[in-house]
Order: C-alpha cells, then structure tokens, then sequence
C-alpha cells in the first residue's frame, strides 16, 4: 500500500486492515523517507500511550546545509497549537475566580472609551472558539507597526497595543454569526489575562502551566541562539526556488512578539506531550494538577455549529481514535507542529518540522500532501 493511499484510509476512514512491509513501521526509517521526499531538514514524530513515550524519533539537520543532527530534546516551535495552552490558562484563572467564560468586551477594556459597539457583547468563550468575528490576521498596517516596534517593546505592550487598535474599528464579520480563525482573537486574550491579573501573560503561563508539568523546555519565539558557530536547536526554514533556507534564530525569525498567545511558545515534543496528555485526563474524570475535570469538559466543548471547541482544538470523531478525538496545527510559515490526542485510549500522536513546504495548506489536517500528516498516519497504523 502507498503512503497516499494510507494517509487517506487513515485519516477519512481508520487503519487500513492491510500488512504493511516491516520497514514501514520502523518509525526511524519511516521519517527518513518522509523528510527527503519532502526536503525537511528536520522531522520528528512522537506516540504517547497511557502516558508513556511508546515511540519517538527525530530525524534530519538543525539547520539546511549544516551537518548537527537534530535530536529528539531538541525544542520545536509549535505556532498555533500553543493556543490550547492560552484556553487552559485562562481556564485556571476563572478557576481562581479572577475572571468568567462569558465576560464581555465591554465589561473587561472600559478604558477604551471609543470601543466599536460591535464588539460590546463578545465574550471571552467567542474569541476562544473563533467566534469573535476579528480577522484571521492582524490589520496589515498594525502588524507592519508592531514590527517596527518589535525590538523597543515588550510582548504585553504588544498586546495593549492591539487592544486598542482592533477593538476600536468594527469587525471582519458580526460576532457570533459563524467561524472565523483569528490569531487576533488569542491575543486579546492574552491582554485580558494580564488585565485581570496584574501579572504578565509570559511570566503566568510558566507559573501556572510550565512548571507544574516541568516543561523546562518551553519557552517563545524561534528557538535557539543566532551567535554559535553550530546551530543549537532547529532552525526554521523556507523556501527559496525550492530550496530549504535557514532563518537565523531572532526576532525576525518569527511574529510579532504581540503573537505569544496565539502562536509563539516552542518546546520539545516530550514536554508538549505532558500538556496534551492533562487533556486526556481531564476527559477521562482523571487528576490532573492543573484544572478540574469539568474546566477540562469546558475546554473540550465544541462552540454551538461547529466543530471547534472552547479550548483551542478541533473535536471530531476517528475509528482510530475510538470515537471522540481532537487535533490542532501550528506554524509561524517556517515551522510546522501537529497534534492528534485521542482520550478514549489515552494516545498522544505528534509531528514536528521546521519548514512548511509549497504543497502544505494552514489549518489542513488531513492533507497527504504534508510531511507531518504522513508522519502521524505512520503513528496511527502503530497504535495497539
């Protein structure tokens, strides 16, 4: 069976019934394939199971055109799978009762006096599921001025900046009418966060999410340093007349600082695994040291109409899977992270790369045409 043929039978339907040759599900020897057929520098994939790491490798270069192997530690930027962590954190503030679900606009930036009365009644829960009617992108001429800004200001002076700049004009389309992604939406809520609690969204996401789980490799933007002779973690990439070229590490090798929330956090795949695998507890009515099962129920919920849930993922239902399961991606466009976590048998599938390729779409989880989609298929087909 061809890999095409896999993906498809994997992702529409379940695991193809058919033997698959033995080097195909060498994990290792999968992704190589993967990775040259696609010119990824680097490409890794991990299964969790039950909470254990069942299967992991990384293959390929740090950096195009240097020979330092990427290695399984090394930190991955995550685009915008990091928005699941933004939901959770706000999920753990209105916990600690500093803030609520259905909290408007309104009621949270009073300061902004001319605030579009459009966006008056859009709550927190809308902007968390898309629903808050703000574009997919950022105004072109406010982005362009956060870049002007980029190395003179900070990430929450970013995200005032924002505040006060989207929320005073009307929005793309009627809050509430249908789903629109919107990085800006994640932003906003990242100021709210910092509005309610007099702490910085960066310094609380640590606190409250990192270091309860000891994901020490966590941190924002394009990982690494620009300043050693050997890339010391994986460089993004884009292509230039179908050439992988690296982006050194640094401020111009990502977003805006004003995309924390939205899409900016890297870490390694095993610490992105110990976030994901607390939603798997917290569906299963398991313990988990950062929210309730029924914060976790919130977050798993899909908004009315939709499949997109409250809590930064996609819920739908794979044979795979059991039933329910729940997937994101994320890229800043030289960077590309995966995500599929299936509660009912307590698996965790991730991909990780750090190029996007002509032939991948934003936001297609299923798209053949996709080195990280191929690299979960493989994880799919070795469930037990």
């Amino acid at each position: 069976m061809n890999i095409l043929k896999l993906l498809v039978s994997i992702f529409f339907f379940g695991c193809s019934t058919q033997t698959l040759k033995a080097q195909s599900l060498d994990l290792d020897a999968s992704l190589k394939s993967i990775s040259d057929k696609y010119q990824a520098p680097a490409l890794g994939a991990m299964l969790i199971q039950n909470g254990i790491v069942k299967d992991a490798t990384v293959v390929g270069v740090r950096k195009w055109g240097d020979a330092t192997p990427a290695l399984l530690s090394d930190q991955f930027h995550l685009g915008s799978c990091t928005k699941a962590m933004t939901a959770t954190l706000f999920a753990i503030l209105v916990e600690e009762k500093k803030v609520n679900w259905t909290d408007t606009l309104e009621m949270l930036f009073p300061e902004i006096l001319n605030l579009n009365e459009s966006h008056k009644k859009t709550t927190v829960e809308m902007l968390l599921a898309h629903r808050g009617g703000l574009s997919t992108k950022l105004p072109l001429d406010l982005k362009n001025n956060l870049w002007k800004v980029n190395d003179s200001t900070t990430s929450s002076e970013q995200y005032k900046l924002v505040a006060e700049s989207v929320l005073t004009i009307p929005p793309e389309i009627t809050p509430g009418s249908q789903f629109l992604y919107s990085n800006t939406g994640y932003i906003l809520v990242g100021r709210i966060i910092e509005k309610v609690t007099g702490k910085t969204y960066d310094e609380l996401i640590v606190d409250k999410l990192f270091k309860p789980l000891s994901m020490n490799s966590c941190g924002f933007g394009a990982p690494g340093s620009s300043d050693l002779s050997a890339p010391d973690q994986p460089w993004g990439h884009k292509l230039v007349n179908q050439i992988p070229f690296p982006l050194k590490p640094g401020l111009n090798a990502d977003n805006p600082k004003a995309h924390h929330p939205a899409g900016m956090v890297h870490c390694s795949m095993e610490d992105w695994g110990k976030f994901v695998n607390e939603h798997i507890k917290g569906f299963n009515n398991e313990s988990s040291v950062l929210l309730s099962s029924e914060s976790f129920h919130k977050l798993q919920t899909s908004y009315p109409g939709q499949t997109y849930t409250y809590g930064g993922w996609d819920r739908i239902e794979r044979p795979w899977g059991g039933g329910v399961v729940f997937a994101h991606e994320g890229t800043n466009t030289y960077n590309r992270a995966t995500v599929w976590f299936a509660p009912l048998i307590k698996s965790v599938l991730m991909s990780v790369s750090n190029i996007v390729t002509n032939d991948q779409k934003n936001g297609d989880l299923t798209n053949p045409k996709n080195p990280n989609n191929e690299a979960i298929a493989i994880l799919i087909h070795k469930l037990k």
